[in-house]
């Protein structure tokens, strides 16, 4: 393995450990929100938390088998 593969693998490993984090932090932010949406009666709060639901869901590039092809 050479010095650019390590960094490679370095910088990728990081760069899971952020998406996960993000994902985790969406997945939680869409909970209160669509929580608190509910108890103030707002649509806007539980509008706001199924769009944070809909980031999560959606936010894997880096778990894609197509992100190690670029």
């Amino acid at each position: 393995m050479t010095v650019a593969d390590s960094q490679t693998a370095r910088l990728l490993g990081q760069g899971r450990r952020l998406e996960h984090f993000t994902i985790g932090w969406n997945v939680l932010e869409a909970g209160v929100s669509v929580w608190a949406g509910i108890v103030a009666g707002s649509t806007a709060l539980i509008g706001f938390g199924l769009d944070s639901a809909h980031i999560a869901a959606t936010e894997t590039p880096f778990s894609s088998p197509d992100f190690r092809k670029s």
